[in-house]
Order: structure tokens, then sequence, then C-alpha cells
């Protein structure tokens, strides 16, 4: 039997390692929705400093023939690998009918012909990001899944380099930092191993085909914020609207459809009988809507009569 197909990213693969925080429900929502969520602002800024995180580290290769010197702790590297283009980047798990995407930073290969698996992170290491490690740990290693299957070698190692900015400035310091038309900001770089575990992702895989074949959301997890914002949106959402506006709304969906018939018998797609015709069950539509407004508005007022009256016996009887 067939299934339908699914793409997800490494990282958000990894969402599924995130054991106290994950939510099956927001997880659903993510794949059903492929991701295109309202409201996501990523600021360019960032996409800046990576992509000349990886042009320096490119130009040191080429300039010097070696790694620069912060990549001592991943072994002997011999030099870059290009990283092949996010659509190519891919492979599709036969076993699920998913298609794991997504692209590292770098690939390093090494002196013994091995690769090394590269991201990086402009963040200072802290808890928060030490929380975040389960995510990583995933994502890399889908990385290396997708690496070993499209040919380009064996995997050996994973590695994070985070780039912490130095936001500290002195006065001794300010010289060195300043310029005639700006400033620059410096970069402290710290290398963390990944744990190599490759046999993570076909569970996790699996894992995700299951949540996604569900005819429904899951039940979210208890204390999730995300789930109380989006309940709070559904709800403001649901809210009927005042009665002024839905009539109004209703009299020019009514407009629409006369000016519609109109057009289409001037292009002649409707006969004059059938305009004719159609027109007649519109106005009779139309006579009814009103008839059914008008008597909904008098119930709304008599039913606000009643209020009135009750709250004024139950009044009387107090006193």
């Amino acid at each position: 039997m067939s299934v339908e197909p699914i793409q997800i990213s490494g990282k958000n693969l990894g969402q599924l390692a995130l054991a106290a925080e994950f939510c099956p429900r927001c997880f659903w929502l993510r794949l059903h929705s492929q991701q295109r969520l309202p409201y996501q602002i990523f600021p360019g800024v960032f996409s800046s400093i990576d992509a000349f995180t990886k042009k320096v580290t490119a130009a040191h290769f080429a300039q010097h023939h070696r790694a620069p010197a912060w990549f001592k702790n991943l072994g002997d590297i011999k030099k870059l690998i290009p990283v092949p283009h996010h659509s190519k980047f891919r492979f599709m798990d036969e076993t699920t009918g998913i298609l794991l995407t997504g692209a590292p930073d770098d690939l390093v290969l090494k002196a013994d012909e091995t690769l090394v698996v590269v991201d990086y992170k402009t963040a200072r290491f802290t808890e928060n990001q030490d929380s975040l490690l389960p995510l990583y740990l995933v994502q890399l290693n889908s990385y290396a899944v997708i690496g070993e299957r499209i040919g380009l070698g064996t995997v050996s190692a994973l590695a994070l380099i985070y780039y912490e900015p130095m936001t500290d400035v002195g006065a001794d310091d300010v010289d060195s930092v300043v310029a005639a038309d700006g400033f620059a900001m410096r970069f402290v770089a710290k290398v963390l191993p990944v744990e190599l575990a490759l046999d993570k992702i076909p569970l996790l895989l699996a894992r995700v085909r299951e949540i996604y074949d569900l005819q429904y959301p899951p039940t979210g997890r208890a204390g999730c914020r995300d789930c109380r914002l989006l309940d709070g949106l559904v709800e403001l959402l649901a809210s009927p609207l005042p009665v002024e506006e839905r009539e109004r709304l209703e009299s020019r969906l009514w407009e629409l459809r006369g000016e519609l018939e109109f057009a289409m018998f001037e292009q002649g797609i409707l006969s004059e009988e059938v305009r004719a015709h159609r027109v007649a069950l519109l106005e009779a539509d139309e006579s009814t809507r009103k008839r059914d407004a008008v008597q909904k508005r008098l119930r709304l007022e008599i039913q606000a009569v009643e209020r009135q009256l009750r709250g004024e016996a139950r009044g009387k009887l107090s006193d």
C-alpha cells in the first residue's frame, strides 16, 4: 500500500528528541501545514553572518591550504568538500516514504578520506543551548545519513562550532573595532564534538510517519505554550461577527453574485432566458434573506425587552 510522501528537514526531525518540550499536537500541525506557519520572522542579519562564516572558512583554506586553528580538535583535516545545493542534498527513505532534507554548513575531508559534518551556530554556548543539544545531535546525524546515502563518503565525526559574539568593549578596545565607515564585531570559536549515532534516524523517521498518519491532531503536551496561543487564535476567529457587519458582508456577497451573472451574460456564457431565470432566483433568495434578517433582528429586540422586563420585575420584588 502506497503512503503519502512527507518532507522533513533534519532540524525539524530533531524536535522529536526534545523530550521535555516535545508536543505531538504541534508537531502534527507543523507536518500537515508543511511548516508554513504565520507570524514567522527570521532576521536577515543571521543569514548574512552565516554566509560570512562560510566564506571566511573557505578563504582560509584557499589561502593557507589548511584549516583554521580552531578546527584542530577535529583531527587531521585535508580540505573542504563542496556541500551540494539543498535541492540535491536529500534522500527518500523508502521504508517510511519520507524525504529527509537539509544541508550542513560545511563538509571537511580528513586525511583518512572520511568526512566530518560541521554546522555553525552564531550564539554563546549557554544552558539554553545545552538543552538544544539533542535536537542538534539529530540534525547533524541526519546530514551524515544524507551525505552517505548520496555517495559523498563515510562520515566519521560530527561537530558544532559556536561563534560567540564578543559584545564587551572596554575603553582600550574601541580603537581596534571602530573604523571610519563603521565598526567590527569579533567572534570567538568554540568547537563541540557531537555523537555519531546514525542508527537514531530511521527510528525517528518511523515516529514521524506514525504521527503524520493520525487522522486528527493528537493530544498536546500539558502546559504547551504554543498550544495555548493557537487555541486563543482559534477562539478569536470563531467569535461571531456583529449583526450589522455580518449583514453588510452578506449584502455585498449578493451584489457580487449579481455582478458575476451579468458578466457571464455579457461574455455570452449565459443566454438571456437563463440569465433572467437566475436573476429571478437571486431576487427571490434576496427577498427571503432580507425577511429572515428582519425576523432575526425582531427576535433579538424582543429578547432584549424581555431581559429588561425581567430585571425590572426582580427589582420590584426585592423592594
